[in-house]
C-alpha cells in the first residue's frame, strides 16, 4: 500500500512538472517547419502504384489479356472459394442468376451461362472482375491478379452443361 502511494506522488510530480515545464517542442509549430509537412506533388501523368496493372476497359482486356493460370484443381478450389464470397450473392452459387443480393435489384443479374458471357473471352472476364460493371462492385482491391484468373476459370467451369 505504501509503494503504491509513492509511485502515485511521484506519477502526479512528474505530471505537474511536465505541465508547468512543458517538455518538449510545441507541437504545432514544430509541425508547421518542418519539410516534411508540406503537401507532396502530385505523381507524373500515367504513373501507377508499385506493382499495379495498367487500367485497361473491359473490351481491351478482352483483346490484349489470356489466362496465365493453367486449370488444376487447386486454382478451381481457390477460384470457387472467392467466387462464393465475391460473385454468389449476385450471381447465384450456380450462376444461373439467382443470388440473394442480385434478386434485390429490380433487373435481371447476367446469368454467367448466357451465350453472350460464354462467348466473351477470359481477358474480358477477368477485367469485368477487376473494374466491375454497370452495377457491379470492382474487385481490383480485393483481388490479386492470380485470385481474379482462378475465379474465371471457375466461371468458365459454371459454364460448362
Amino acid at each position: 500500500m505504501r509503494s503504491a502511494l509513492a509511485v502515485a506522488v511521484v506519477l502526479l510530480a512528474f505530471g505537474g512538472a511536465a505541465t508547468l515545464y512543458r517538455l518538449g517542442p510545441e507541437w504545432p509549430s514544430e509541425m508547421v517547419k518542418n519539410p516534411g509537412a508540406a503537401p507532396l506533388a502530385p505523381p507524373p501523368a500515367g504513373a501507377l502504384p508499385l506493382g499495379a496493372e495498367q487500367p485497361l476497359s473491359r473490351d481491351d482486356a478482352g483483346e490484349k489479356l489470356q489466362n496465365p493460370v493453367p486449370a488444376s484443381p487447386e486454382v478451381l478450389a481457390q477460384g470457387k472459394q472467392l467466387y462464393d464470397v465475391y460473385c454468389a450473392l449476385c450471381h447465384g452459387a450456380t450462376g444461373k442468376s439467382d443470388g440473394k443480393v442480385g434478386a434485390k435489384f429490380g433487373f435481371p443479374i447476367p446469368a454467367l451461362d448466357d451465350p453472350a458471357v460464354v462467348e466473351r473471352k477470359d481477358g474480358y472476364l477477368y477485367g469485368t472482375i477487376r473494374e466491375g460493371g454497370f452495377i457491379m462492385p470492382k474487385y481490383a482491391e480485393v483481388m490479386t491478379p492470380l485470385e481474379r484468373w482462378a475465379v474465371v476459370h471457375y466461371i468458365r467451369r459454371l459454364q460448362k452443361p
